[in-house]
């Protein structure tokens, strides 16, 4: 009896070594992400330096593929491939009128949220075989709205992140996570200006004129006589800069302003910005789509005669008008 009680223990201590000894399969797939492994799950911090741009096509935060390589067989049986799920930025950067975008490998520019996509060894997850090759991932962002007032997101933030899958034997899982913090603090301006005149002086006073001279020039502007002033931007670089121009037009013009001092009706104000005379009372026109620090913005001011046989006498010309900048 003792014998066989021997043998029944030893028969279960040898099945239970064969059992820890049965090999699982091995993943030949594998990445290295800055020097670090993200073959399997897992997340991954990645230090980002940004320059942060108002251009409307974006600017790329990180390129995966300047410091990340991933090797596998993409054929049979093991059909290794990654595709990305997921992609968001800082909640911060949103608040200020941020959104993001990813750029595959095929220059495809996808916006947040992306939707499920491959992104190794190709956009299609295709079969090249035994490979090793650069994850062609780039990740941006735009400016898409106004920032009233700035902040500074301190270095080490999270601004970004994407998340990836990865397929091995046929199956997806194995879950990454590249997070990109800042590698320096990150300031985001309030984008704006400072609009003033030249010694603070808001009357532009135009050079006398010979009321029988302006009478007989003809109706239109007069150009005998004008007075030039400038407005300075003293401006957040680049800062978007529109204008609206309001006050009280000679009737049947929108660009001649009216004279308010009774007895010439058929005088008035015409302003110019280059070669293009102000429309007053519509919509805010966009004069700058990158100001820089700081701009002068020119314009001239001429008599206008209305040359409908009336007349026209000494005495003053007045007109008023309000310039209304925007910035974003």
């Amino acid at each position: 009896m003792m014998i066989k009680r021997l043998f029944l223990l030893f028969y279960l201590l040898l099945l239970a070594t064969i059992i820890l000894f049965i090999p699982k399969p091995a993943q030949a797939f594998y990445c290295t992400s800055a020097g670090v492994s993200a073959g399997g799950a897992g997340t991954f911090n990645i230090p980002v330096n940004v320059t942060l741009t108002r251009s409307g096509d974006g600017f790329i935060i990180t390129d995966l593929a300047q410091y990340t390589t991933c090797g596998g067989a993409t054929g049979a049986s093991t059909y290794d491939a990654l595709r990305i799920y997921d992609m968001s930025i800082s909640p911060l950067l949103m608040a200020k009128g941020y959104s993001g975008f990813v750029i595959n490998a095929d220059s495809t520019q996808i916006n947040a949220p992306v939707g499920i996509s491959c992104v190794w060894p190709n956009t299609q997850c295709g079969n090249l075989g035994n490979i090793t090759s650069p994850l062609k991932i780039k990740i941006g962002m735009r400016s898409t709205s106004l920032v009233t007032q700035g902040i500074t997101i301190p270095q080490g933030a999270e601004i970004a992140s994407i998340s990836v899958q990865q397929r091995s034997f046929s199956t997806w899982g194995w879950n990454k996570i590249w997070k990109f913090v800042l590698a320096s603090p990150l300031v985001i301006p309030s984008y704006t200006c400072n609009a003033t005149m030249p010694d603070s002086v808001t009357t532009v006073t135009l050079p006398p004129v010979d009321a029988w001279t302006l009478r007989n020039g003809g109706g239109g502007r007069y150009l005998g006589a004008k007075k030039t002033f400038n407005i300075l931007l003293d401006c957040t670089p680049e800062t978007i800069v529109s204008v609206a121009y309001t006050g009280s037009t000679m009737s049947g013009t929108d660009d001649v302003l009216v004279n308010t001092t009774p007895g010439n009706d058929n005088v008035g104000i015409q302003v110019f910005s280059g070669s293009n005379a102000l429309t007053f009372n519509g919509p805010e026109t966009q004069i700058m789509s990158s100001a820089l620090a700081s701009q002068t913005l020119a314009y001239d001011a001429y008599y206008y005669y209305k040359d409908n046989n009336g007349g026209v006498r000494g005495g003053l010309v007045t007109a008023s008008a309000v310039f209304t900048f925007n910035y974003k």
